[in-house]
């Protein structure tokens, strides 16, 4: 699970580098669920406040973020 996580955290990093806001939700959501999955709720709750400011933010600004992974 350890190597997920460092995959995802990667891939996060990414997603902020280009500003792939769709991107960044999905991946904070994952890593949410990684965390969930490890029993770390705290943390868990961390990632997935984050994809959900994310994608109220977008909503706030007018796109339609997809609603399929957070």
């Amino acid at each position: 699970m350890t190597k997920l996580k460092n995959i995802l955290t990667k891939h996060l990093s990414f997603r902020i580098q280009i500003d792939d806001k769709e991107g960044e939700a999905s991946s904070n959501g994952n890593l949410g669920t990684v965390f969930l999955s490890l029993g770390k709720y705290d943390k868990a709750k961390e990632y997935l406040e984050k994809a959900l400011a994310i994608k109220k933010e977008m909503v706030t600004k007018g796109e339609k973020p997809t609603c399929t992974e957070t």
